[in-house]
């Protein structure tokens, strides 16, 4: 009597696949995160889910992201998420590199309102990448020759745009759905009610 054939066994699609390919892809080297300032480190942990619960919505590293190391490693922990999660980020009084004379980054920082080109071009991708990003702080970080291409890459997405404080604090909304039925994210005691038009009254004809 023959055997039965053993049943082949399918083989399952690993959950989450196409997410953990992402975050090695993105992985931040140890050593490069063992030199970053202990905020920032927290920061990038918490983007990647290492402490548990919900990714953070925003975050606060003013005076933290102050090379061009420190934006790349934040951008790549953001890059890393499958949906990018922060909505808020203040980023100021960051001493980022600034360009001399020659279009070169200067030691002294004294550039007369210029800024290195790669730094300028690391907070672009930053932007991009955080495509749910509403309010952005700059100030104190941002050099005079940035605010264009800030303002550009700013209202490449989203409505509402505004931009204050002399270029350096930036505001939109990229969640729209409340714009479509407004009344339904306002509290019901706020709502006035429609007044119905009533049929106008009969008068008598004056004789």
């Amino acid at each position: 009597m023959e055997r039965p054939a053993r049943p082949r066994r399918r083989l399952r699609r690993r959950r989450g696949a196409t997410a953990g390919n992402k975050e090695k892809e993105n992985q931040i080297p140890a050593a490069a995160l063992a030199n970053c300032a202990p905020p920032l480190r927290l920061a990038v942990e918490r983007l990647s889910g290492a402490h548990g619960g919900a990714k953070p919505r925003w975050m606060n590293l003013d005076s933290q992201v102050n090379s061009l190391e420190a934006v790349a490693i934040l951008h790549a922990a953001c890059k890393a998420q499958a949906t990018p999660s922060l909505v808020t980020l203040s980023l100021r009084y960051c001493a980022l590199p600034a360009a001399g004379a020659n279009g070169q980054d200067g030691a002294d920082g004294q550039d007369g309102g210029g800024g290195s080109d790669d730094a300028l071009d690391a907070l672009v991708e930053l932007i991009k990448t955080n495509v749910n990003l509403e309010t952005l702080y700059l100030q104190g970080t941002v050099h005079e020759a940035w605010k264009d291409a800030l303002t550009e890459v700013w209202h490449a997405r989203g409505a509402l745009h505004s931009i204050r404080n002399n270029g350096q604090t930036f505001f939109r909304k990229v969640d729209l759905a409340y714009l479509r039925d407004r009344a339904s994210y306002v509290p019901a005691k706020f709502i006035r009610p429609k007044k119905s038009k009533k049929a106008p009254k009969k008068g008598k004809k004056k004789k």
